[in-house]
């Protein structure tokens, strides 16, 4: 069980560890991993895992345009011809 909670967790960046930053950086560095939690509601609320149905959400939404009515709409605002063209 300890080998897949080990592996579960994120690694450290191995470009941070690897080489020594700047010393303005450094600090950046430093005051960006200590104060996380700042970062952590600044996109505001989360997406609630379930959501309510809604026709406008939904794939096959009445407001959005399909192939179907594209196709149908055609001849009236090119004419016939280049309706046809277009099914083909």
């Amino acid at each position: 069980m300890a080998e897949y909670l080990q592996h579960s967790k994120r690694q450290d960046d191995l470009l941070r560890n690897a080489e020594k930053l700047p010393k303005p950086l450094e600090k950046a560095d430093k005051i960006q991993q200590k104060y996380k939690y700042l970062h952590a509601n600044a996109d505001g609320q989360r997406m609630k895992a379930v959501s309510k149905a809604d026709e406008l959400k939904s794939d096959r939404s009445r407001m959005k345009t399909s192939i179907g009515q594209v196709v149908e709409e055609k001849p009236f605002v090119a004419g016939t011809a280049q309706a046809e063209h277009l099914v083909k």
